[in-house]
């Protein structure tokens, strides 16, 4: 058993992420978790508890907000590092249900390359990118709180309503992830081969604003 802590950013949440893994197994797909989810300025600091069955790799808390995502999988190659295996993983976004007050799914992704959640961190918008392959590279920008004059926002409407794929790119090699702090701009850089690097500067929904590649 293994425990991770994860903060909410203003200390509204606090997470703990317990990994467990049956005596008998002998490989990741058996590893299930626990996500322990405290409430932490309310009184007496309630705790709701999540079981999930599949092992998860990646947790990460909307910045401000009282949103997470979570990217779990039960692929039997997980964790193996076989060459030329592509691990498939699930995404879930998750959020408080208006009714009935605890933490919900409002979005469930099966069968993604990505490894890794990142977090514009105005909040909203977060990408989902596959880091450290030899053979994915996408980062796909995802919008949590879409809304336009053909879909605007309704009381009583499912939160899912709200949640749009913004838009997709590839940076071959991506290692690294980060926002500028405005949240209008995600910078990636590779460097996972040693060859060379290579940096991208993209905006919201993907458009392409600085490239460059250099051999070292």
């Amino acid at each position: 058993m293994q425990c991770k802590l994860y903060w909410q950013n203003q200390g509204d949440y606090l997470c703990v992420k317990v990994d467990r893994h049956s005596r008998k197994a002998r490989t990741k797909k058996a590893t299930f978790c626990n996500l322990e989810l405290f409430r932490m300025r309310q009184k007496d600091i309630p705790v709701e508890v999540i079981e999930h069955k599949d092992y998860i790799p990646t947790f990460s808390w909307e910045p401000s907000g009282a949103r997470f995502a979570i990217v779990s999988s039960n692929d039997p190659n997980y964790g193996q590092a076989l060459p030329g295996v592509v691990v498939k993983y699930n995404v879930d976004f998750y959020a408080i249900d208006a009714k009935r007050g605890d933490f919900a799914v409002v979005k469930h992704i099966e069968g993604k390359d990505a490894n890794t959640i990142s977090w514009s961190p105005k909040g909203r918008h977060l990408v989902l990118g596959t880091l450290n392959s030899t053979s994915k590279c996408e980062l796909e920008f995802w919008d949590l709180d879409f809304v336009t004059d053909d879909n605007p926002r309704k009381e009583g409407a499912e939160p899912a309503q709200y949640v749009q794929l913004m838009g997709t790119g590839e940076h071959y090699g991506v290692s690294d992830l980060s926002w500028d702090p405005s949240g209008r701009y995600l910078a990636s850089s590779g460097s996972a081969w040693k060859q060379s690097v290579s940096f991208r500067i993209l905006s919201i929904g993907r458009v392409l604003t600085c490239s460059l590649n250099l051999d070292i």
